[in-house]
This record gives C-alpha cells, sequence and structure tokens, in this order.
C-alpha cells in the first residue's frame, strides 16, 4: 500500500515539517492499495487508526470477522486488532487513515473489535452552521481517544456554511471528496477541488466557510478534535 502523507502532528524537533500542524491528532494521509493486492497482518500497540474507502470495494480481515468494505465504509481499528486489507478487483482501492495516540490509561476504554460503518446507511443530521448535512461514522461513544468526532458532511447546491473560527487546541480536518467548493478562511477565497485538504488554524480568530456555488451537492471528509 502506498502511502502519501497529508497534515501530522506537530513535531518541535522540526518545526518547519511540511504537514505538522495538529496539536492532537498523530497523522492523516492518503492511500492507495493496487488491485489483486493486500497488506501484511498489521498490530498496532497503542495507535488506533480510522480508515476510510474513497473508492473502490475490498474487504478488512481481523481475527473475529472478515467484512466487506466499499466507497463511503468507515473502519475503526483499535489496539492490539491484527489486520489485512484486500483489494480482489482489479481497480486501486483509494483510503484515508487518521492515526490517533491511545494513551495509557484510555486503553481499557477503546472497543475490542473493529468497528465498521458505511455513512450510506446512516441517519442524517442537519442545520448546523446553516447548511451542513452530517452523517456520524465515529464518535467518543465508539471508544476514540483523542478525536471526538469522524464525519461525512455535505452541503447542498447554492449554499454557505456559516463563518466561524475555531479556539486553541482544536484540530478540525475538512478533506474535499466531491465537488470543487469555495474555501473561505480568514481573509482569503480559494478553489478547494478533490483530494484537497484544509485545518481550520485554532486561534479563535480565523474564520472559515465552505461555499457550494455549484449546482450539484458536495462531500467532505471531515475529523477532529475539539479544544476551547
Amino acid at each position: 500500500m502506498v502511502e502519501r502523507r497529508i497534515f501530522s502532528k506537530i513535531n518541535p524537533d522540526n518545526p518547519m515539517e511540511p504537514g505538522a500542524v495538529m496539536q492532537h491528532v498523530k497523522g492523516f494521509s492518503r492511500a492507495i492499495l493496487d488491485g489483486g493486492v493486500s497488506t501484511t497482518p498489521t498490530v498496532h500497540e497503542t495507535d488506533q487508526e480510522v480508515l476510510y474507502v474513497v473508492k473502490g470495494e475490498g474487504r478488512i480481515e481481523t481475527e473475529e470477522s472478515v467484512e466487506r468494505i466499499w466507497e463511503g465504509s468507515g473502519i475503526l481499528i483499535p489496539p492490539k486488532v491484527r489486520h489485512t486489507i484486500v483489494n480482489e478487483g482489479k481497480d486501486p482501492l483509494e483510503l484515508l487513515i487518521v492515526m490517533e495516540d491511545v494513551p495509557q490509561e484510555s486503553l481499557d476504554k477503546v472497543s475490542k473489535k473493529s468497528i465498521i460503518r458505511n455513512y450510506h446507511r446512516l441517519p442524517v443530521s442537519v442545520g448546523g452552521h446553516w447548511c451542513h448535512i452530517v452523517r456520524k461514522l465515529f464518535g467518543s461513544e465508539d471508544g476514540l481517544a483523542t478525536l471526538h468526532s469522524v464525519l461525512v458532511v455535505s452541503i447542498d447546491g447554492m449554499n454557505i456554511g456559516e463563518p466561524h473560527p475555531h479556539g486553541p487546541g482544536t484540530d478540525e480536518v475538512w478533506y474535499q471528496l466531491k465537488g470543487t467548493s469555495l474555501l473561505f478562511l480568514g481573509r482569503e477565497i480559494r478553489r478547494q477541488h478533490p483530494g484537497e485538504a484544509f485545518m481550520v488554524p485554532p486561534d479563535g480568530k480565523t474564520s472559515h466557510s465552505s461555499i457550494n456555488d455549484t449546482d450539484e451537492t458536495m462531500w467532505w471528509f471531515y475529523f477532529a478534535h475539539y479544544g476551547k
């Protein structure tokens, strides 16, 4: 599996490291597993992993189960769970990977087995920040340790999210899945294309808003650790 880092945790020893902007979440990356390929069996001792399937389909194997995964599937893999990702098809399997540290005192609070959900089958909540349409993949109640929320968010055509900032200690990342939006961030406005991500500066001053200036629905993968 070829993995490319997008963001990582701030490294005090190398403060200028590209993409090292998160205060709490360990890492965020995009990965490709080619057709007919499987990963080597892997166990994370103290890290918890969230996978999201952007494109393709395959399966995930653990000691307890074999589950099919496809576009829109979120997979929560706790520490000490041995797992393998298999792509049986010919087309590449495109994944997003979020890694979080699990503190020693929280190891007994995480799930003991993997959790798999697909946003197409989840209930919808509406009205957040004017027009955000939210499907919640995982939350603290599922055993997230550093993260607080992992969501799929959509905005219907010709809608704008309510501009707002985030305070100190917040890691909030938006990855564009479908559509090309207008991103309002501080004093700047720019296009956000599929495959691009931004993190909201946690200064309590820089407002952000995602704007859909088309007639088509747009989609984002979202995760956050909420600070003050």
